[in-house]
């Protein structure tokens, strides 16, 4: 193998290339939709899941149904967000670009009955309103019984073009809109007070006299009517019942072959510990159920799947059973999904170098097992399962899939700003491509060390978290190497089972296969006796650990 190769020249794609690594529900640009449709990866267990929910989906268009609820569930960065998009995006199926979102997916499927599902179940006009329950819903809501029909109708209000925050006036608007007056009424007020009427709604008050000018020129009601209608309170309670009223009222003047589907990320974080919402939950999932018989599905994302929310409580074990009822297309998607997506995105080999990948493999096979070894107790660290498991993953190793998930977990739970990670700001993806372009330019043979992947977490840390790293740094002298131990320890903090020795930490900061590693023990040693000293981290035993400010 030309020994002159970089990392960059046996990848088949650009590493440093725009990848949207985090999806988020409700971005909108043509450019990142067709990057996304175009990317999306089919994994084995993707086409399972696409399969199960098509085949109940397609069911229901021929034979009526009450079990209209999917609950997609994943830890952080499985792609339960990407799925439900998807899933949207193939029920509309609109055209981006020359090709409809169904004829993105027939070359990903291989798949002639799911494919037909998918043509059959997108031929039916639907409305797809997918939304994170955290953007539209508010502390009032949370507070209020009702929130999850409130958080719901808003949505829906939004996607029809009326005001989402004041459901006083989207009631106004969707009266005037089922009169077919919307428009005119919209254009009158333009004219009368030189505002859009979206402007002028958040205001109205202010621009009270235009608007009954206004109702009184198009005789929508009476001057006095208007005048009282404006003195009345915002409308604040919403029940599942009021909810399933409107809907029939659109669906009536949409004809009967139309369909809603409301898709609902992060559903679980934002009911969290609230029993009172998970009934919300399952009350608006039955009444639409019962009443539209298939004709509204209601599909939601969590970081758990339904039986941890519940019997974390077991209270709550009655519960669970109930809204188990309601959520029958259950779609648990593994660690193994994300792994699979990062190789085939970002790691895909050229054809050409691919075989000599392998062949260095297995010409460096022991080598690599004496360089990265770890203790045989606590967690299962893998390296490579053979010369194509090394060929999919390199430059990155087995282990460090699993070990960063941890990871990101245990920085979603250290504080506020951890939470946007689960967000949808911060990917397993993302963090494996910038840790992959720090190592890009750099000749074959080298192996991104566990420390690299500190950078892409960092902005996500509290100041608290990070202030020890920074004041290393800038005032104690600790130099770059250092620095790169201290990160690691910070990244292996309160991770169970691994055991912070030398010898693991040499194992974790491996950056090559020719690695001298009685060297790079000696340079770690010499780091950590600084920090020690330092008192940035402690010795206990063998081991050693990130000290925070605390």
């Amino acid at each position: 193998m030309k020994s002159d190769l970089s990392i960059k020249d046996i990848l088949q794609k650009d590493i440093t290339r725009k990848i949207n690594g985090v999806v988020k529900a409700e971005s909108n640009q043509e450019e990142t939709i067709i990057t996304e449709l175009s990317e999306y990866v089919v994994t084995e267990e993707i086409r399972k899941h696409l399969t199960k929910f098509f085949d109940k989906y397609v069911d229901s268009l021929n034979s009526s149904t009450e079990d209209i609820g999917v609950w997609i569930s994943g830890f952080f960065g499985s792609g339960k967000s990407h799925l439900l998009k998807m899933i949207g995006r193939i029920l509309e199926n609109k055209k981006y670009g020359e090709k409809k979102v169904t004829e993105f997916f027939e070359s990903k499927l291989k798949d002639a009955i799911l494919q037909g599902n998918i043509e059959k179940a997108s031929e039916v006009p639907t409305d797809v309103i997918l939304f994170n329950i955290d953007n539209v819903s508010d502390q009032d809501t949370y507070q209020n019984k009702d929130s999850i029909a409130v958080a719901f109708l808003k949505k829906f209000n939004e996607y029809l073009g009326f005001s989402r925050d004041d459901i006083k006036v989207a009631e106004f608007e969707r009266m005037l809109w089922e009169e077919g007056k919307f428009e005119e009424f919209k254009k009158f007020f333009e004219e009368e007070s030189g505002k859009t009427w979206k402007d002028g709604s958040r205001n109205l008050d202010f621009h009270a006299d235009e608007f009954l000018d206004v109702i009184e020129k198009m005789q929508i009601m009476t001057r006095e009517s208007a005048e009282r209608w404006l003195d009345k309170e915002s409308i604040k309670s919403v029940s599942a019942e009021s909810f399933r009223d409107l809907i029939e009222g659109y669906l009536k003047i949409k004809g009967a072959k139309q369909r809603i589907v409301f898709l609902v990320d992060e559903i679980g974080q934002y009911i969290g510990e609230n029993s009172q919402l998970m009934l919300n939950l399952q009350t608006l999932v039955e009444t639409l159920g019962v009443k539209f018989q298939g004709r509204v599905w209601i599909g939601v994302t969590s970081q758990q799947d339904l039986g941890t929310i519940l019997t974390a409580n077991d209270s709550r074990r009655n519960d669970f059973s109930k809204i188990q009822d309601r959520f029958k297309t259950i779609l648990p998607l593994s660690s193994g999904n994300i792994d699979e997506v990062i190789k085939k995105r970002l790691l895909e080999k050229r054809e050409i170098e691919r075989e000599d990948i392998e062949n260095l493999y297995e010409k460096k096979r022991i080598d690599i097992e004496n360089l990265i070894s770890f203790d045989k107790k606590g967690m299962t660290l893998s390296l490579y399962k053979d010369k194509f498991d090394f060929a999919e993953t390199y430059p990155f190793v087995g282990y460090q899939f699993n070990l960063l998930q941890k990871v990101f977990e245990k920085v979603r739970e250290m504080g506020h700003s951890g939470q946007h990670m689960s967000r949808g700001e911060r990917s397993l993806l993302s963090s494996f491509q910038e840790a992959g372009i720090r190592v890009k330019d750099m000749s074959l043979g080298t192996i991104v060390p566990f420390n690299y992947f500190y950078e892409s977490i960092e902005q996500f840390l509290e100041d608290n978290a990070r202030r020890p790293i920074i004041h290393a740094k800038n005032e104690r002298g600790i130099d770059e190497f250092g620095l790169e131990v201290l990160k690691l320890l910070f990244l292996l903090k309160g991770i169970n089972g691994i055991e912070p020795n030398l010898n693991t930490l040499a194992s974790f900061m491996i950056n090559s296969i020719e690695c001298d590693r009685i060297n790079l023990e000696a340079k770690i040693k010499k780091a950590l006796e600084k920090l020690e000293q330092q008192v940035l981290i402690q010795k206990d035993g063998d081991n050693y650990y990130f000290l925070t400010n605390e």
